[in-house]
């Protein structure tokens, strides 16, 4: 994968020889290495930590490969992929939305699907990690980024070549400038459908409460409760519907 992969795991994962328990509660030690081997009182020497990142790396790299199988991309969009899949894992990246999208072609998708992760489960719940939101962002402007940009693809050893001091980091020059923001709560079709919810709801109530509108009802053998259940449930298909189709695009 690209140096600036790389550089953004390793910038992002940051550096401890003593085995530690992230936000979430998992032991991990190196820069970011998690697994069985990892716990309470373990401690390495860096070398070894540098040893292990690139064994990690190289096993994401050929796993998300496998997952890429027939697609193009440049260096840098593989790359911020594999750094997506170092953090969440394989498993999770073989069934995100950044995957599907990215295979379908839809690039604008696919970066916006990036802060889908963001998120730990801590206690049960999902917390938004300002960290992760960092992240996304970087790896979602490193996968928009022109191949030109990196004047050749280095293999993912290529680091161990220079001094520790400079091994893995170089000042980061990504921002997530090229990524496309979030709508406003006005444009969005869950805030339009929650509106749309609350319109029919008061216009349903209003009804109800109408003597006129009762006798007319009853005239016409109209049932103001099952008109008022039905617009309901049409209300909350709009609402799924919005909501999986947002998904589908990448959106948070």
């Amino acid at each position: 994968i690209c140096r600036e992969a790389v550089e953004l795991i390793a910038r992002a994962e940051g550096l401890r020889l003593d085995a530690y328990q992230d936000v979430a509660g998992v032991w991990t030690i190196g820069r970011g290495h998690t697994g069985q081997d990892v716990r309470a009182g373990l401690r390495w020497s860096l070398d070894h930590a540098d040893e292990v990142f690139l064994q990690d790396v190289t096993a994401t790299a050929q796993a998300v490969s496998k997952l890429l199988e027939g697609c193009t991309q440049t260096p840098q969009a593989a790359g911020a992929m594999v750094s997506l899949a170092y953090n969440i894992g394989t498993a999770a990246f073989a069934r995100s939305t950044v995957l599907r999208a990215h295979r379908a072609g839809d690039t604008a998708a696919a970066a916006r699907a990036f802060q889908l992760w963001n998120k730990v489960t801590i206690n049960g719940r999902k917390v938004e990690v300002a960290g992760l939101v960092r992240r996304r962002a970087q790896e979602a402007a490193l996968y928009l980024s022109a191949a030109h940009e990196t004047a050749e693809a280095q293999p993912v050893a290529q680091p161990v070549a220079q001094p520790v001091g400079a091994r893995f980091i170089a000042p980061a020059n990504v921002s997530a400038r090229a990524v496309t923001p979030e709508s406003s709560p006005q444009q969005s079709p869950l805030h339009q459908s929650g509106a749309l919810s609350l319109i029919s709801g008061s216009l349903g109530m209003a009804a109800a409460a109408s003597g006129d509108v009762r006798t007319l009802a009853e005239n016409l053998h109209i049932n103001l409760g099952a008109v008022c259940a039905a617009a309901s449930l049409v209300v909350g298909a709009v609402v799924i519907y919005w909501r999986w189709r947002q998904r589908k695009e990448g959106w948070a």
